[in-house]
């Protein structure tokens, strides 16, 4: 806490005239005690500035006025009325020449006040003037207030995600005697002010002087995270106001809930929605590149389903980084109503547009179907340029009518598919070319350390991993894939299907296959396996040998022990 400015002055200007004495009698006009029109309320005072703003007292503003010494008054009234302090009671007079003690506070402040803090617990605040007067000056009252201020200011980013800020100060007001301005304080009942969030980020808390204290200071997220905190205790002192600086050790910026997600799902398509802001869920870097960040498992119910748009649609595809942090969408059942060529959770992602570390579990995709425009289909993307690293569906569904090419991942492939899983998923395609693959459909590129197991693939033309039906003119590489336990309807279970008749183009590295997937026409690349060994040796421990050089791109497999999925990809920790 460091001092930052004084609280604002209020002038009050009294004219004092004499009132009759036994030795020495006083004028006969104006012996009451006259307060001048010259009132005027001050603006804080900024620490190292001299600007100060002024304004006027509210008409039907009061005052309660103590004196002792040459004046004598407990607790007179007054009230601002157009420009003028009326007296309320009998007006105070000078009773002799010694110089008087005077103490106003305004709203009026008596003995028998005993309400200190309003109905929301917030300390009321009490302007206050204390000084010496002498005889027959002219008086004018300066007015501060009673009490400290400290500001607390949260940062710019921080302050997106506030819902509600208490703070607690550690002691409280008892009782305040009047006429001479001692406070008693106690440490019982201690009061919590708590506030929405402020669009200015300033959360001002009104606290006693005179003892040290600190504040508690309790925050929650509209993500329904919950935050807690203490000051450094410190004695502030009457009037001044302090400024405490409230930020994050850690961005907050994710999608926490799944109206989180709603939302984020409708802001990074260009639409509004409501008063959320997109930057809420993700965080930039120094170089302007964003990531949303999954930041819980969710769970959606299909009312909530309902809500959520394609990430991604046609000339809006994906360009960030989407992480999941290794986190699950479960129940998620989108029903896409979009003639867009790309469907998936994301529609496209671009080059530049990465999507990683994303659990489905139980979800699906499906599409309000008669339009013949869908080109491709996937579970998390219908057509990627960029990158989907350490994705995983378990246990999802995909099913259109009319598109040509659905993959468990990627229904379109043009850059690369690495560290994925697609396990216990259903595929179907009943579209007139009726393509299907496991991981990515129509794969233009690259698949690394990917695996299919237990799935069900309904279609004719069927790959566990890929169905290479490109004409494009480049080098593909698939490396270190396994896959078991899967099955076919409709059409023969291929471990890649080719269909241009362009072998050489593709490269297949530490490929394994469990007996009984046919081929086409890429036999000896391919290696078969039994009982999850090959030529003795574990499937999984030739896998990570072959990845052990690259462990910062490929993830370690492990054997799990279950019979339906024998084995998973493990991610860093």
């Amino acid at each position: 806490m460091t001092y930052v400015t004084r609280f604002c002055w209020l002038l009050v200007v009294l004219c004092c005239t004499a009132c009759s004495a036994e030795d020495e009698p006083f004028p006969e006009q104006d012996t009451r005690l006259i307060l001048q029109d010259l009132t005027t309320v001050r603006g804080f005072h900024p620490s190292g500035s001299t600007r100060q703003t002024e304004s006027v007292l509210e008409t039907g503003s009061r005052m309660s006025l103590y004196a002792t010494g040459g004046v004598v008054g407990h607790g007179s009234l007054y009230t601002w009325d157009n420009g003028l302090w009326r007296s309320e009671d009998a007006p105070l007079c000078w009773t002799s020449k010694e110089a008087a003690h005077l103490r106003a506070y305004s709203p009026p402040l008596l003995t028998t006040t005993s309400e200190w803090y309003d109905e929301d617990q917030r300390l009321t605040d009490w302007l206050v003037a204390d000084q010496e007067v002498a005889y027959p000056q002219e008086v004018r009252l300066q007015f501060s207030h009673l009490f400290a201020q400290i500001d607390f200011q949260v940062d710019e980013r921080l302050n997106l995600f506030v819902e509600t800020l208490c703070l607690t100060p550690s002691i409280r007001i008892e009782d305040i005697d009047p006429e001479s301005g001692q406070v008693t304080l106690g440490t019982e009942g201690l009061p919590t002010v708590c506030w929405s969030r402020q669009d200015n980020g300033h959360y001002p808390l009104l606290v006693p002087f005179g003892q040290a204290l600190n504040i508690h200071v309790e925050m929650t997220t509209r993500q329904g995270i919950h935050f807690q905190a203490d000051t450094p205790a410190f004695q502030p002192g009457s009037g001044i106001r302090y400024v405490c600086p409230l930020g994050s050790r850690e961005d907050l910026g994710g999608i926490y809930s799944t109206e989180d997600f709603i939302a984020f799902s409708h802001l990074i398509n260009g639409e509004s929605y409501g008063d959320r802001r997109l930057e809420e869920f993700g965080v930039t870097d120094v170089d302007g590149r964003t990531t949303y960040r999954l930041c819980r498992d969710l769970i959606f119910t299909k009312a909530e389903s309902e809500q959520v748009k394609m990430i991604g649609p046609a000339n809006n595809y994906f360009a960030d980084t989407f992480d999941g942090q290794g986190h699950t969408l479960s129940g998620l059942k989108l029903i896409l109503k979009t003639d867009d060529y790309y469907l998936g959770l994301f529609g496209g992602i671009t080059a530049e547009g990465t999507v990683k570390n994303l659990r489905l579990y139980q979800c699906s995709v499906g599409v309000m179907g008669g339009i013949e425009r869908h080109f491709s289909a996937g579970l998390i993307c219908g057509a990627n340029y960029g990158r989907i690293d350490g994705c995983q569906a378990v246990d999802c569904f995909l099913s259109v009518t009319d598109a040509g090419y659905i993959g468990g991942i990627a229904g379109v492939n043009r850059n690369l598919v690495v560290n994925c899983g697609v396990e216990s998923c259903t595929l179907k395609n009943t579209h007139t070319t009726q393509y299907v693959a496991g991981i990515a459909c129509l794969n233009d590129c690259e698949v690394h350390n990917c695996y299919v197991a237990s799935c069900k693939l309904i279609g004719q033309y069927l790959g566990t991993v890929c169905c290479m039906a490109t004409t494009t003119p480049k080098d593909i590489l698939i490396a270190q894939v396994c896959t078991a336990k899967n099955t076919a309807e409709g059409g023969h279970l291929y471990a890649i299907l080719r269909t241009n008749n362009k072998p050489s183009l593709t490269t297949l590295q530490d490929c394994f296959y469990d007996n009984g997937t046919a081929l086409t026409d890429l036999t000896g690349q391919c290696k078969y396996t039994t009982s999850l060994t090959y030529n003795m040796t574990p499937v999984v421990d030739l896998l990570n040998q072959a990845t052990a050089t690259q462990r910062d791109l490929y993830w370690e497999w492990t054997t799990t022990g279950e019979t339906l999925v024998p084995f998973r990809l493990v991610a860093p920790q």
